[in-house]
């Protein structure tokens, strides 16, 4: 697995992590880490976004 590809699959666990410890703290009724989990998915999917498209430009 190369180093592109293991980066990607890492960021994507992550973000699917934090929606889902968003989803578990919302069901325990803590919206603060709801929306910090939130956030924080949101901002690795953008970042995973622009990885991509970094990665394409420079060909990586």
């Amino acid at each position: 697995m190369s180093l592109k590809a293991f980066h990607i699959l890492f960021i994507t666990v992550c973000a699917i992590l934090a929606v889902w410890t968003a989803v578990w703290a919302v069901d325990h009724g803590r919206w603060f880490l709801a929306l910090a989990a939130l956030v924080g998915g949101t901002v690795l999917i953008v970042y995973r976004g622009a990885f991509l498209e970094k990665a394409q430009k420079i060909n990586l």
